[in-house]
């Protein structure tokens, strides 16, 4: 894959045999092999050594038959695999290589995803109150940290806090920003920048440059909103944020993947500066910045998990 120079190439060494007796017996011959005589064979390698790939995308995705859920066995197996793989594939590649992992959701269509809901935010806080029907420990576990998208009802968004492991409801956009700033999380900026910056087209911004970043975003990332190269070294911004460097220097962003894992679900905020919020998004382990109430309407819309009436009333509010 490119990860280790030819120079670091273990020799390879083995017995060439060069001639057999009739008792059994052989002669052979030690062979040494190194890296260079490995590689010389080939054709050389392009990208070269200095300028491989090392930061992955990976996707996990679990089918299962038309019209069927996948068993609580196959998810959970699926989890624990997406959770631990970033952290096995970084230290089998000798801390030299990054993979950003994705679970697929189990999200039954969503027509009318955060609609205003017909009932009052007290009317359907008591509704979901007398639907419930105990603590279903598995569906809690699975949905901590997720916003919850209720697609037999009007689409009414619950984020499930992480500490409580309890569902809040989120009105809109204006209660979801405020009430999801008031389980937040306090991060240094050192930490903040240890975590994959997360981008999706769909969410609605001004993009003062074009260069696919909106202005929200490349404040939030201290980027230069009129300028699609900021630090000027000859790729664009987004280049820069989607292969995991640093647009406002040089070299790759550094990321934890236990960092990651620790904070999944959470909404951290920069207490360095001014409390910026980020969404650490279960689904793919990357931040999502969240200025306003829009930003927050846009991230319950299109990160949002959905969510049956029943798996929703078994999560305690």
């Amino acid at each position: 894959m490119g990860l280790a120079s030819v120079d670091e190439i273990e020799p390879l060494r083995y017995l060439n045999v060069t001639e057999t007796f009739n008792d059994g017996g052989l002669a052979a011959e030690a062979i040494t092999l190194t890296g260079q005589d490995l590689t010389s064979s080939l054709p050389s390698r392009q990208p070269s050594y200095n300028y491989s790939q090392t930061n992955f995308n990976v996707a996990f995705i679990l089918l299962s038959e038309n019209g069927s859920n996948p068993s609580s066995e196959n998810i959970s197996t699926m989890e624990w695999i997406a959770n631990n793989a970033p952290a096995i594939w970084n230290e089998s590649t000798w801390g030299r290589s990054t993979m950003n992992n994705y679970v697929s959701p189990i999200t039954p269509p969503i027509t009318n995803p955060v609609s205003t809901p017909a009932q009052s935010s007290e009317d359907v806080v008591l509704r979901e109150k007398e639907r419930f029907v105990g603590e279903n420990v598995e569906i809690v576990t699975r949905t901590i940290g997720r916003i919850l998208l209720q697609v037999e009802e009007h689409g009414e968004a619950w984020y499930v806090e992480p500490t409580s492991r309890t569902k809040y409801y989120l009105q809109d956009g204006v209660a979801a920003f405020s009430a999801m700033r008031n389980f937040g999380l306090g991060i240094t900026n050192t930490d903040l920048e240890m975590i994959p910056v997360g981008l999706d087209e769909r969410f609605t911004d001004t993009d003062s440059d074009g260069d696919g970043l909106f202005d929200s975003l490349e404040i939030g990332l201290e980027t230069d909103v009129h300028s699609v190269d900021s630090d000027g070294d000859g790729f664009s911004d987004l280049e820069e944020v989607l292969n995991g460097f640093d647009p406002n220097g040089s070299g790759e962003m550094q990321t934890s993947a236990s960092l990651v894992k620790r904070l999944l679900g959470r909404i951290v905020l920069q207490v360095e500066k001014n409390g910026e919020a980020w969404y650490i998004n279960p689904s793919d382990g990357k931040r999502y910045y969240m200025p306003n109430g829009n930003a927050a309407y846009d991230i319950m819309r299109f990160l949002g998990l959905g969510i049956t009436n029943n798996d929703l009333s078994t999560i305690p509010l």
